[in-house]
């Protein structure tokens, strides 16, 4: 299998949903997340959980999700 940052399954999410990964934002809370958006050419959101390394930063990042809801709002 093709584990992230490989951008296989978000690929193949994104085409069983019939969109494109233009069309999406992939949230997650490790920078294999964040690479694997970049592999996909998919937007990405970055928060920040118990196990997201401290120093890991990012252009977008929430602490919770009532952030991420107000942010993908805008």
């Amino acid at each position: 299998p093709d584990f992230k940052p490989h951008p296989k399954g978000l690929v193949l999410a994104t085409e069983r949903l019939q969109f494109s990964t233009a069309e999406c934002v992939y949230v997650g809370d490790q920078e294999c997340d964040l690479q694997a958006a970049a592999n996909a050419a998919m937007d990405s959101i970055l928060i920040r959980g118990t196990h997201t390394p401290k120093n890991l930063t990012h252009h977008s990042v929430v602490e919770n999700f009532s952030e991420l809801k107000e942010l993908l709002i805008r």
